[in-house]
């Protein structure tokens, strides 16, 4: 990728209308905006993955259905590689907007 010095990124307008499906603004590789719309939900099941994920909520919140606890703007998350989590619905009238950085197992050794 090339270098960006300070730029607007094509984010979509929050909240998110007439649209049922997540849009994610690539920053970087790692580094990513997905925005959600009003009520999405990310399934039934459980989460895990294999990398490591950095999560800031932006605005609007989400709700962990299996805590059935609620985190709107300014929470963040840090997960490690296989870390349950989820699954996830959106604020019903506002969606969610969240920063989200994603690295590999193997290169965690710089963060």
């Amino acid at each position: 990728m090339d270098n960006r010095e300070f730029y607007i990124p094509d984010v979509p307008p929050f909240p998110l209308e007439n649209s049922s499906k997540i849009i994610i603004t690539q920053l970087s590789e790692e580094t990513s905006i997905q925005t959600w719309p009003p009520g999405f939900k990310t399934g039934d099941d459980i989460i895990t993955h294999t990398f490591y994920e950095e999560v800031y909520l932006l605005d609007g919140s989400i709700t962990d259905l299996s805590l059935n606890k609620t985190f709107g703007k300014g929470y963040h998350a840090w997960r490690n590689p296989q870390m349950k989590h989820g699954p996830y619905q959106a604020d019903q009238n506002l969606g969610c907007q969240m920063l989200v950085i994603v690295r590999q197992s193997d290169s965690r050794s710089s963060v």
